[in-house]
């Protein structure tokens, strides 16, 4: 016995609610994932703590591109659906 599956196309409102869902999650990645870089800039070794060693001749400005670099590498932003 086969069972025979047609496929229905969603309607306009149905697109539009799947898409404003789909917004609102991307929205929601973007929010963390600033969230989690805000956290790892000014933690103790984070950047904000080598720009101020930046500032006091302690480091290099080499240094501080380096470590924004791999925050932003460790928390990259969603792709937009």
């Amino acid at each position: 016995m086969d069972i025979e599956i047609n496929e229905v196309e969603p309607t306009p409102e149905e697109v539009a609610i799947q898409d404003a869902y789909l917004d609102s999650f991307y929205e929601r990645e973007v929010q963390l994932v600033k969230q989690l870089r805000h956290a790892a800039y000014t933690a103790p070794d984070g950047s904000d703590a080598i720009r101020m060693k930046m500032d006091r001749g302690e480091a290099t400005e080499q240094e501080w591109l380096e470590r924004i670099e791999e925050i932003n590498a460790q928390y990259p932003y969603p792709e937009k659906p």
